[in-house]
């Protein structure tokens, strides 16, 4: 008990002093956490560090898309490396390549497929990419969604 007691009073000091790119490792310890809850503790206390997971996630996805908009690579690498676990290199290659592995990523990382077709629009294989291939580049999202709810399965 008194080892969950510490963890919870660094998690929420880490809280106090989110950055960008401290906020993988905070999602990340917030998540094992989660996971290692022991069963005899009050379940009510991990409402807080439930929602803060929650935010952490959406401020993630907020700042992958802020670097797409400013054309950032390495911050969308980054950040879909942080959301996802995919190393730099094969979101690098994604980034570059028919859009399946790049959807695969973002389903992956529970991006909703308008995170996708931004992320594939801005920087992603879509940008540069006639209409009728982009179009075939985005509805890769789809396929790649299903897997990963199959995989889940």
């Amino acid at each position: 008990m008194p080892m969950l007691q510490e963890r919870l009073r660094h998690l929420l000091a880490s809280a106090a002093d989110l950055r960008p790119e401290t906020r993988g490792a905070l999602a990340d310890e917030v998540r094992a956490l989660l996971m290692d809850w022991p069963e005899n503790h009050d379940a009510a206390q991990r409402a807080p560090f439930e929602a803060l997971l929650e935010k952490l996630a959406a401020d993630q996805e907020h700042d992958v898309l802020e670097a797409a908009r400013a054309g950032d690579m390495q911050g969308v690498v980054n950040g879909l490396a942080s959301l996802s676990h995919h190393d730099a290199d094969e979101i690098h290659s994604a980034l570059r390549g028919d859009g399946h592995s790049l959807a695969q990523i973002c389903a992956d990382a529970h991006l909703p497929r308008a995170a996708f077709s931004a992320i594939a629009i801005l920087v992603g294989p879509a940008r540069d990419a006639a209409p009728h291939d982009a179009g075939r580049i985005l509805s890769a999202f789809a396929s790649a969604n299903d897997q990963a709810t199959l995989a889940a399965e």
